[in-house]
């Protein structure tokens, strides 16, 4: 499988550079690697039908050299994107305490301006998690103040806690009180004006995750404000647990090159997380994927298998988690 391209490898300018050579081509026309294909196929044919020994140093005429061609242009444009979108004021939407910093610890510390919404209390109703706490209420408190020092770290300008504004919001049930959420994301939202929106990756690994992808969906169509996501975990077809990769590619995946002193910070606030162990030893701090969000079917599971949460036999099926974002798409139309 091709390595995703990073910040380090793909260039902001209209000229590219490719290991087999340089193509020169004008950025303003190319939008889609549809029209970036058809548009470099026109200068090379400027140079003949085939390649000949004078044109042939400077263009490699092949099927698989227009489409590097292209999907180095088109992800120039959205790293170019993601560099002013993602690094200016952005409003970081995640459901537990500890997601911001495994999907975006790195990318926090280039933010202008960040605020961190925290959408959950990170304490379910079963005493499995909570128990060696005492309450399920010391166990949120817990969490709170291990978001509060992670995020200090870096530098985030406000920590929003939106369960301590509702008390319903708790783990594990954000899919069954959006409307609410939403009604407090909006506050937000016309306070903080953010210039993006980054989230979670709808892709079936928890239900809060999921939750996350729809309210920053419907934020960013309400407010005209882009939307960014990242993956956390997921299940494929055949069951196998996948780690910050996204379920379904679109070919706008992008990596972020994250530099030394950006890891150790990013490491510190995961370290912050006593209460989750050391969940490092599952997740690579070196890895960050984002990309433009998906256009999802929200109103439909997010894939055809098992879903991570009905794996772990949680009490929630895919079906209850996307028949409740259907209610609320319609509360919504």
């Amino acid at each position: 499988m091709r390595e995703p391209w990073t910040w380090r490898n793909c260039s902001i300018y209209g000229r590219v550079e490719i290991e087999t050579g340089w193509v020169e081509a004008d950025a303003a026309l190319i939008l889609t690697p549809t029209t970036q294909v058809a548009h470099i196929r026109h200068l090379l044919g400027e140079c003949g039908a085939s390649p000949t020994a004078q044109n042939s140093a400077r263009y490699r005429h092949s099927a698989s050299f227009l489409e590097d061609i292209a999907r180095t242009l088109h992800l120039t444009f959205l790293m170019s994107e993601c560099w002013t979108e993602l690094t200016g004021r952005v409003l970081v939407l995640v459901a537990h305490a500890d997601d911001e910093s495994i999907g975006y610890g790195a990318l926090l510390q280039r933010m202008r301006e960040s605020v961190v919404v925290i959408a959950t209390d990170g304490a379910p109703q079963d005493r499995f998690f909570w128990e060696s706490f005492g309450s399920r209420e010391a166990y949120a408190a817990v969490r709170r103040e291990e978001a509060r020092r992670a995020t200090q770290l870096v530098g985030v300008r406000e920590l929003l806690l939106l369960a301590k504004e509702d008390s319903r919001l708790e783990d594990q049930r954000l899919f069954l009180n959006l409307a609410a959420a939403y009604s407090l994301l909006e506050k937000v939202m016309k306070r903080v004006r953010p210039e993006a929106i980054a989230t979670l990756a709808y892709e079936g690994g928890h239900p809060d995750h999921d939750s996350c992808s729809i309210l920053g969906a419907r934020l960013g169509k309400e407010f005209g404000v882009p939307v960014w996501e990242a993956p956390l975990y997921s299940r494929g077809s055949d069951g196998a647990m996948r780690l910050q990769r996204f379920l379904c590619e679109t070919g706008s995946e992008c990596a972020v090159d994250i530099a030394d002193g950006e890891l150790e910070r990013k490491r510190e606030m995961c370290a912050q997380y006593v209460s989750q162990g050391n969940f490092l030893l599952t997740f690579d701090a070196r890895r960050e994927m984002v990309r433009p969000q998906a256009k999802y079917d929200y109103a439909r599971p997010p894939h055809e298998g098992v879903t991570n949460y009905e794996l772990w036999r949680w009490w929630m099926s895919a079906a209850d988690v996307s028949a409740k974002f259907a209610e609320f798409l319609e509360i919504d139309n």
